[in-house]
This record gives structure tokens, C-alpha cells and sequence, in this order.
């Protein structure tokens, strides 16, 4: 990895991408389905409205999209022996981070 993948638009028209289509940050959560199952939740909500699923999917993504990317960003910068420590240290801030990415 990294493994990102973009996507320039979660829709096209009356079709809408979900899951790893529609692009991820990268596999180190293991967040893919319960981001995919709610990207198809919003698809089927939006069904009429795809500039209302552009926005649903920016919606049910953001936790995930920010908090991998934070992750990937530290586990490849010069900070990365401390990912473990800090995590031990500061214990909630890593169960907040882990939650977050989890809803």
C-alpha cells in the first residue's frame, strides 16, 4: 500500500457506485463493507436524486475517508514507530479513532 483508489464521482447519471467502486482510502481498517452496505443504504434512499447521493455518499464516507487517511499518512511518515506507543500512552484517543472509522 498505500492502496488508494479515486473515483471521480460516486454517480454518473442513474448509475451509482458503491463499495471499493466507488474508490477507498485503503484496506488497513478492514472498513470496507460496513462502508459499501452504508454507500448502498444512501443509494437506495437517493434513488431520484443523484446530486442528493453525491452528498449522502460524501456523508458516510467522511468518517472513514479521514480517519484512514490519517492513519495511512502516519504509518508512512518518520512518526511511524510511534503509532504503538501513543497508542498504549494515550489509549482513548486510539478507541475514539477505532470507533469513528467503525460507524
Amino acid at each position: 500500500g498505500p492502496l488508494r483508489q479515486v473515483a471521480a464521482s460516486p454517480v454518473a447519471g442513474r448509475v451509482r457506485l458503491v463499495g471499493d467502486a466507488s474508490g477507498y482510502v485503503d484496506a488497513l481498517t478492514g472498513e470496507g463493507l460496513n462502508v459499501g452496505m452504508a454507500q448502498a443504504r444512501a443509494a437506495i434512499q437517493t434513488l431520484e436524486d443523484p446530486a442528493r447521493y453525491a452528498r449522502a455518499w460524501r456523508a458516510v464516507t467522511r468518517d472513514y475517508r479521514v480517519m484512514t487517511s490519517a492513519l495511512v499518512a502516519w504509518a508512512a511518515s518518520p512518526a511511524r514507530p510511534l503509532v504503538v506507543p501513543v497508542a498504549a500512552r494515550v489509549p482513548r484517543v486510539f478507541r475514539y479513532a477505532v470507533d469513528r472509522v467503525g460507524r
